[in-house]
């Protein structure tokens, strides 16, 4: 369904239309705001504990806060910083090969964040998931896991 603009927008839809499908088993967004907006109807109505599920894509901060907290399965990080930083990487070759170099279909990999993974985007600040715009090096500890 088409849930509008604006997250508040967003919001006031997936309630109504929670309300008008209580019998539902799961709630899946395919937007940052929507996403958001599935978590927070999966809390007001405590709707893990009836049984259903949730999940979407991107990463605000209230989607991540209530992955932490139980109340949305999933969301996929589907990397913007990676996303834009290979844009620019391909349109710089096109142009300095004279358009020899063509673009590429570059896959920025699919990455879930759930309960078990989302305390790194909890506790780290980083201009890689839009919290800042600070260069750094970020420590990572762990093996690499996608």
């Amino acid at each position: 369904m088409a849930t509008g603009a604006t997250v508040n927008e967003e919001l006031s839809k997936i309630k109504s239309f929670y309300l008008g499908h209580q019998d539902l088993k799961g709630m899946f967004a395919v937007d940052a705001g929507s996403t958001q907006g599935v978590a927070q109807v999966m809390k007001e109505s405590n709707l893990p504990s009836k049984g259903v599920h949730g999940g979407g894509f991107d990463l605000l901060p209230t989607t991540i806060q209530l992955i932490h907290e139980g109340f949305l399965d999933f969301t996929i990080d589907q990397q913007p910083y990676v996303q834009g930083f290979y844009t620019v990487m391909e349109a710089f070759v096109f142009l300095a090969s004279g358009g020899l170099v063509g673009p590429a279909d570059i896959n920025t990999g699919l990455k879930f964040v759930t309960k078990e993974t989302v305390e790194p985007y909890l506790n780290t600040s980083t201009r890689y998931e839009g919290k800042t715009t600070k260069p750094q090096i970020v420590p990572m500890s762990g093996a690499i896991r996608s």
